[in-house]
């Protein structure tokens, strides 16, 4: 099997190492940044390496599939590109800053039968894999609110470079607050269904050097009754991401600091600790068997981009919310 990154920033320096872990022999990388695919050379062998797109597709062809690891707004010019040249996509998240292109995206998609998968990795946390299934499995009877609460300080994200320079801190490039918290959105809809009427807000509060959100917040109501609430800031100087759900049978409280999941059972009046062995990096290696599995079996992925399009429009809907006060 032969992949292609496009995009070698930290994401895409992560996804190459684990895609060569899991064994995929022939990697191609693809960045403007000479200095840092010759870096990459030195750490993962025989790796292949280009600083333009169409060259190392035109040179490397045929390739099974492309990880689209660039700033947010590029992603669909560069994932047209691949699903033009037939290549199925890993894109990673959030699909795009606007909708520019998606709809065309998407036909090219489907005329060309490719397999697509969005890279949200949180849906492979063991524990929130662990609340979807005391969520679905009924074992806290019905849910009436799941409130997740999160942020760190932007300056702090990537100690190594400077923040203002980040796509984050760029509104041309897809940064903000809300887009690069789209996990929370996506296990959100993941865990409490497809949202009926929404509310948010977002700004910019902090003396921060960007020129986009660092905090916002969303309240809304799903297909299935849940009330949710959601926050996130790059404001934290202490990192928090946690969940809280109340059930009519108990509660669950998760922490992403914690390794746990913690239940109440209210017939027992007692809490209930389920603890787990995490790295961080196994929720990305587990979300990239999952694609190299679809891709061998050619079957559909639990998350494509038609998923990723409908937290892309809560997203957007969250900011018209904002903008209009309604």
């Amino acid at each position: 099997m032969k992949i292609i990154v496009v995009g070698c920033g930290s994401i895409g320096q992560r996804h190459l190492k684990n895609l060569r872990l899991l064994g995929v022999i022939v990697l191609v990388a693809v960045d403007l940044d000479q200095k840092r695919l010759k870096n990459l050379k030195k750490e993962i062998p025989n790796l292949k390496t280009y600083t333009n797109l169409d060259d190392a597709l035109k040179q490397e062809s045929p390739i099974d599939a492309g990880f689209v690891c660039t700033p947010t707004s590029l992603h669909i010019p560069v994932a047209t590109k691949l699903a033009k040249a037939k290549l199925n996509l890993f894109i990673e998240k959030p699909l795009s800053h606007n909708l520019k292109g998606v709809d065309n995206l998407q036909k090219i998609v489907k005329k060309n039968k490719l397999i697509t998968m969005m890279g949200m990795n949180y849906r492979f946390h063991p524990g929130l894999k662990l609340i979807k299934k005391m969520i679905d499995g009924n074992k806290i009877g019905k849910v009436y609110s799941i409130v997740g609460f999160g942020g760190h300080y932007l300056p702090g994200w990537h100690p190594n470079t400077d923040y203002r320079k980040e796509y984050t801190a760029k509104k041309k490039l897809g940064g903000g607050v809300l887009l690069t918290s789209m996990h929370g959105l996506d296990y959100l809809r993941w865990l409490a269904g497809e949202p009926k009427w929404f509310w948010g807000h977002m700004d910019k509060v902090s003396n921060l050097e960007i020129d986009t959100d660092d905090m916002a917040f969303a309240f809304f109501e799903t297909d299935r009754g849940i009330k949710v609430f959601m926050y996130t800031d790059f404001l934290q100087r202490a990192p928090q991401h946690r969940l809280d759900v109340v059930g009519e049978k108990g509660n669950i409280k998760w922490d992403f600091f914690e390794n746990k999941v913690n239940i109440y059972d209210s017939a027992k009046k007692n809490w209930i600790s389920h603890k787990y062995k995490f790295e961080v990096n196994d929720m990305y290696v587990e979300e990239f068997q999952h694609f190299l599995d679809c891709l061998r079996k050619k079957t559909k992925t639990k998350i494509d981009i038609n998923d990723g399009l409908m937290t892309l429009n809560l997203a957007f809907s969250i900011k018209k919310s904002s903008k209009n006060g309604s």
